[in-house]
């Protein structure tokens, strides 16, 4: 039975690769945005005397996003448009 599998997989997977791939044109856009926020002496505790000293503790971080966008047209009346956002996350 494994090997049955592993034939209809092989032949499957050769079918596929094999056969052409009709898209006209192809393009690929995107953008990448990278920012930071500084936040200087900041307390959150509006009775502490820190507040009237203004020497609360100081913070940093930045955040990054790169969006792919891919358009396929196989045809005038057919085009298959893909996205991917990745790297979305805040470090530092």
């Amino acid at each position: 039975m494994k090997r049955f599998w592993l034939i209809l997989l092989s032949i499957g997977l050769l079918t596929i690769f094999s056969t052409a791939a009709y898209a006209v044109d192809v393009k690929f856009s995107g953008e990448f945005t990278a920012a930071g926020v500084y936040l200087n002496k900041t307390n959150l505790n509006g009775d502490s005397a820190v507040v009237a000293n203004n020497t609360g503790p100081s913070t940093a971080f930045y955040f990054q996003r790169l969006r792919v966008r891919t358009d396929l047209v196989v045809s005038p009346g057919l085009t298959v448009i893909t996205r991917v956002d990745a790297m979305e996350r805040a470090w530092g």
